[in-house]
């Protein structure tokens, strides 16, 4: 430790956004401190928004070992100074203070949901439509005692009016609030084949809000018509619609597809497209977010159906028996996923890049991981493989790097193919096996499942099992029977978390209701015991198959 001077701020400055600039620094006193003399000539400090106030603020200095109090000056600025509207609609602007202030709007259409505030707050800036055929601007004014007066400068785009005609029989319109309507005289004509910058309205893209097909159909290349509709909100297919070639996943603001209700082929429910009887779920929107329930009427998950989506929970009911390839691929903000026993088959790449990822449960009525089925989801952390899987292909889980629990159902170690390949090799350095009590010596000689680190076993018999139910009261509403091979439970509350399981304790499915009834496939008879449970209360019934 040696003596040093501390150093005094003779200037200090208001630079935007909540941060100072201080310069001209001077000699006053003697200080002691470690890291050696700081610099005496012009030294920068940055005060982070969330710290400072009115008053005095302490200013460190380097490496944190200097410290002096400084007066901060009034201050008043706003996060941007430039708003722009396409059409009416709201947008936040950020004030940063440490005093009183006012603000106001120049013209009537644009309106501020405050007039005054003090420190730091956010206004709504409000635009009204603009009905007419240019574009208009306007000024939003902050004001404050002794600083400067701040001007925010707001434009907004004119109402487009724009027309095309494209062919003989085929013309297309933008107009009002961004709908793009594209007509056939015909009745069921295709647009061109356009490339990615030849379409008429390659230029306005980020202005169209709606796009409407009556009797024609948009081309087969999808990567050309949908891309970089970046404000997309919905879109309306035609009646003459016979197949669906292309899927709108690259539109991040899509939240509604619908199609006309005459469309013998297709149907859609709450901006949702399927086949005409609900069976199979085409197109969820990638704009939509939150939870969805997949409706009891769908039996198959189709291809791309949920690409890109920013859904953050889908839950898959037991009526699904199939999911297509590239289902979920990209879904980044899809976080764990239950696949129940009614499902057979995960086809290719079904859940590829779906970077949220944590924990997979797969059905155990699967037979085979298909191919990159869970590869590039780099946020995975456990798996659960039912012993109904008897084959796992090439990088079903390879680049899932951050995997390190595996459950595994076998109670005799499967053969895998492009066993160098199935998972990322960090996994061999840190991850964990769990397999079946009794397996574990089987496990530690079979190749590949013997480089993992750490082998345990774990025992099927969970103690929410152990007490089987004994009367009536047990159930609470809860009852279920078999049909077939298919238990039927009912008297279920949405949301509520049941499990089946043998009379042995051993976990036969665990899901979230969707509904007050459900469905699991059973492959043996026997006894069973049913629970449910809200988080409060638990009911448990026992039924035989």
């Amino acid at each position: 430790m040696q003596t040093y001077t501390i150093l005094t701020v003779i200037a200090i400055s208001y630079l935007s956004m909540g941060y100072f600039e201080v310069r001209n620094i001077s000699i006053i006193e003697n200080i002691v401190f470690a890291g050696g003399p700081p610099d005496a000539s012009d030294i920068f400090y940055n005060f982070s928004k969330a710290t400072h106030g009115r008053g005095s603020l302490v200013v460190n200095g380097i490496k944190n070992s200097l410290k002096k109090s400084v007066v901060i000056p009034s201050y008043l600025s706003a996060e941007t100074y430039t708003i722009h509207f396409d059409y009416g609609g709201q947008q936040e602007l950020p004030v940063w203070s440490n005093i009183n202030w006012t603000i106001s709007s120049s013209d009537p259409w644009l309106t501020v949901s405050r007039t005054s505030g003090s420190n730091n707050r956010t206004v709504t800036v409000t635009a009204a439509k603009n009905t007419t055929s240019s574009e208009r601007k306007a000024t939003i004014t902050l004001s404050g005692t002794g600083v400067a007066t701040q001007t925010v400068t707001v434009t907004q785009g004119k109402q487009p009016n724009e027309s095309w005609t494209i062919t003989p029989t085929l013309t297309a319109k933008l107009e009002g609030e961004g709908i793009l309507t594209i007509t056939s005289t015909q009745s069921d004509e295709r647009l061109p084949d356009y490339t990615l910058v030849n379409h008429p309205w390659h230029e306005m893209r980020e202005k169209v809000r709606s796009i409407k097909f009556i009797n024609c159909l948009p081309n087969f290349y999808d990567l050309v018509f949908f891309d970089k509709f970046s404000n997309l909100n919905d879109l309306t297919y035609p009646q003459v619609m016979s197949s669906l070639r292309q899927r709108p996943y690259r539109c991040p603001q899509l939240t509604s597809i619908q199609i006309d209700d005459k469309n013998p082929y297709f149907t859609s429910e709450n901006g949702i497209l399927y086949n005409k009887d609900k069976s199979v779920l085409l197109v969820c929107p990638a704009g939509k977010k939150g939870t969805f329930t997949i409706p009891s009427s769908v039996k198959t998950i189709g291809e791309y159906s949920f690409r890109n989506s920013q859904l953050s929970e889908v839950i898959i009911p037991n009526s699904v028996t199939k999911i297509e390839t590239y289902a979920f691929w990209g879904s980044g903000n899809l976080t764990a996923v239950t696949i129940p026993n009614s499902v057979t088959t995960i086809a290719q790449s079904a859940f590829y890049n779906c970077y949220a990822l944590k924990s997979v449960i797969i059905s155990n009525s699967v037979t085979t991981i298909e191919p990159l089925t869970f590869s590039d989801c780099s946020n995975l952390s456990s798996v659960t493989i039912p012993a109904s899987v008897t084959q796992i292909k090439d990088r079903a889980f390879f680049q899932s790097s951050p995997l390190s629990e595996i459950t595994v159902g076998w109670t005799t170690p499967i053969v895998v193919s492009h066993a160098d390949q199935l998972f990322w090799n960090s996994i061999f350095e840190r991850a964990t096996l769990r397999v079946p009590a009794g397996t574990k010596a089987l496990y530690e000689k079979a190749p590949l499942w013997r480089d993992f680190p750490k082998i345990v076993e774990y025992s099927p018999v969970g103690n929410e099992v152990i007490k089987a139910p004994e009367s009536a009261s047990d159930a609470a509403g809860l009852s279920a029977y078999t049909v077939n091979g298919i238990l039927h439970i009912s008297g279920l509350r949405t949301r509520e978390t049941f499990a089946v399981y043998s009379i042995t304790g051993q976990l036969v499915y665990k899901g979230m209701a969707a509904a007050n009834e459900a469905q699991v496939a059973l492959h043996s008879r026997g006894l069973y015991i049913v629970t449910a449970s809200d988080g409060q209360s638990k009911r448990a019934i026992k039924v035989i198959h």
